[in-house]
């Protein structure tokens, strides 16, 4: 992924959108490089299909994740999930 400095984002602003949307590749623009942590503050620009893309399987996971609860919450016996031990044991299952 390549990576730019706000500045030279700004400057050359127009030809790495188009570059974006040509490769299908993003790009991280580093906003803020003095932090604490010794991390940067950054975005990543990608194109709206991808985003959209990743929108759609956040869904599906979630909608998938929460019918995974429901079914495991619906065929438990609430009395054999007492000991955290078990409960973090039963939780790890695949």
């Amino acid at each position: 992924m390549d990576v730019y400095t706000a500045t030279d984002f700004q400057k050359k602003q127009s030809a790495i959108l188009k570059n974006i949307l040509k490769r299908r590749q993003p790009v991280e623009v580093i906003v803020d490089t003095v932090k604490t942590n010794g991390s940067s503050d950054s975005v990543v620009i990608f194109p709206k299909d991808d985003y959209q893309n990743l929108i759609a399987l956040k869904s599906q996971l979630v909608q998938q994740a929460t019918t995974d609860i429901q079914t495991m919450v619906l065929h438990t016996d609430p009395a054999t999930l007492t000991n955290s031990n078990e409960i973090e044991l039963w939780l790890n299952e695949d």
